[in-house]
Parts: C-alpha cells; structure tokens; sequence
C-alpha cells in the first residue's frame, strides 16, 4: 500500500488573522523553497548593485521596499504568506514591510531582524526592524521610511539613541508613523542576541541549521 502522507507537508498561511493549513507534496514545497531562495538572491542583486558600503546598501533596500510594498488597502484581506509573495502582490501591513526590508538585509549580509514594540502606554505594538551596521546595531521602520542619524551624520546605533544622540530621518513626505518613538527607544535593548527568524531562514544553509535544531530540541 502506497503511504502518500509520508511524501506530503504542511503548508501554512493566514487570511484576516484566521490560520490555515493546507497538504502539498513534500517535492512541491522543496521546489517552491528554492525556486523563491534563487529569485531573492537575483532581486537583491538588482537592488543593491554592485554597492559595497554597508549603510549606503542598507538606505538603498530600505528606498525599495518603501516605494515597492504599498499600504494595505482596507478593502483587501490581510494575508499571512511567504514574504516572496508579499514582493508580487506589491502590498501589506507594517509587518510586511519590515519582514521584507529584514529578508533582503540578510540576503545582502547585513544582520537584521523584526522587532515588536509597544504602540503607545494602552498597549498594542507595532514593528521595526533591527539591522547591524559596520558592527553597531541601528533602527530602521521601513512602513514608514524612517531610519535615524547622529551626529555625525551616520546611522544611529542603538547606544546612539539611548544617550539622545539621533535625528529622525523620513526618505518621504507626508508620513504618519503610529509608533511613539519616545517609547520605542525606552523599550530597545541594549544587548542584541541575533539568532534564526523568518527572515533569515529563507536561504537553504540556514533553513536547515533552523530544521535541526528544532529536530534535536535545542532552544
């Protein structure tokens, strides 16, 4: 007897919030793994050029997805899917927006993450995106196009902004960011303990350093 479920996965996504789960065969999701890791690889490509500078490479993927991803319209579900899948439908909320500025951070070598902060004192949150940079860690809000200088007309590392040593810096006009950045910077940590996310696992070496680690129970 043919034991089909021993060659099928899990595929997982999400409309309005509500999760689903949907069987593909296993070779589908492997072919579809790297058929998305090769176009992030060649995307990035294009984004970044032949740039070297670390931070020049980081305000240019940061211009890209700010003018490429668009704002969730209202009229349309949110959808919870592969962030290549976000880049072609061209829209999503301001999770979004940071998962795929933090993806091709990774994919251009620079460390970065999402981090979740709090909104406002009531509660709620919202995300910005934590990147190392020539070695200092700085903030960026891509859902914004929002990033932070100091003083020296350099990225703001995080001790930067702690010790009040940053200006705000919109790449556009005309933008309501919904996070309190008074708050933000209280909430930041002062030690970073970079490790494997979402958007970091997107290439094949580190999908399965991730896949093992889960196997063998390791936190």
């Amino acid at each position: 007897m043919c034991r089909s479920s021993q060659y099928r996965s899990d595929n997982r996504g999400g409309i309005n919030y509500k999760v689903y789960t949907v069987k593909i065969p296993l070779y589908l999701k492997v072919l579809d793994f790297f058929d998305r890791h090769y176009n992030y690889k060649w995307l990035t490509g294009r984004v970044g050029g032949d740039i070297k500078g670390e931070e020049e490479k980081a305000l240019k993927i940061l211009d890209w997805t700010f003018n490429h991803i668009k704002k969730q319209p209202e009229s349309l579900p949110v959808m919870d899917d592969h962030t290549w899948n976000i880049i072609i439908q061209g829209y999503g909320v301001h999770d979004s927006f940071n998962i795929v500025y933090a993806t091709f951070c990774n994919y251009a070598g620079l460390d970065a993450f999402v981090w979740r902060v709090p909104r406002d004192k009531k509660g709620g949150g919202s995300c910005i995106t934590l990147i190392k940079v020539n070695d200092e860690w700085s903030v960026v809000d891509p859902h914004n196009g929002i990033y932070f200088r100091n003083k020296n007309r350099e990225l703001a590392s995080i001790e930067d902004m702690k010790n009040g040593n940053w200006q705000l810096v919109q790449i556009a006009d005309a933008v309501n960011s919904r996070i309190d950045y008074e708050i933000l910077l209280k909430s930041l940590p002062t030690k970073i303990e970079f490790d494997l996310n979402t958007a970091n696992i997107q290439s094949p070496w580190n999908r399965l350093r991730f896949q093992i680690r889960n196997w063998i129970g390791f936190p």
